[in-house]
């Protein structure tokens, strides 16, 4: 395994290891140099990135979103601006599987699929109400709360995308 592989993986490992705490600790008065390193690693996808829907390797838009959190040092408007191109990119992804997929389909299918996806994204729309409740991350409160309810919605999103992407190869 190389030293780049390597690191990758250890970095990976450690956010996944460190995004559960995350939600136990107290935002109170922490320093703001503190709180936005918390907030750069708690946006990282939960599903790692160098497998991507079981292909054996990473997805081009992990790759951009992994480099991108790389390079903005924590910094929380910088962290929405990424989360927020990212989600931009798996939307366009999910909607380019979706349309290849729908090609494949006879009438009944893509009737049915098309209310699948319609009820995708109810049930989307439906998690993130309940993300910003107080009772999931709203109560959490100051800048940390949207940069997990975003991070949230990413892995969400990339999950149908891979999802979209199985139906596709069936």
């Amino acid at each position: 395994m190389s030293s780049i592989a390597y690191s990758r993986s250890k970095k990976i490992a450690m956010r996944k290891h460190l995004y559960p705490l995350l939600l136990f600790i107290p935002i109170l008065s922490f320093a703001d140099e503190v709180e936005e390193e918390i907030e750069a690693d708690a946006v990282m996808p939960s599903i790692s990135s160098e497998n991507f829907c079981e292909t054996g390797k990473p997805h081009p838009i992990d790759i951009w979103f992994e480099t991108a959190m790389d390079k903005i040092e924590g910094v929380t408007v910088n962290i929405r601006n990424v989360q927020g191109e990212a989600y931009s990119r798996w939307g366009n992804e999910m909607n380019r599987i979706f349309n290849e997929l729908i090609k494949k389909f006879n009438k009944e299918e893509k009737k049915a699929l098309n209310n699948a996806q319609q009820a995708w994204i109810l049930f989307s729309n439906a998690e993130a109400e309940l993300w910003w409740s107080d009772a999931v991350y709203g109560g959490i409160g100051g800048t940390l709360a949207p940069i997990i309810v975003s991070g949230e919605g990413l892995e969400l999103l990339r999950q149908r995308a891979c999802t979209l992407l199985k139906y596709n190869k069936l």
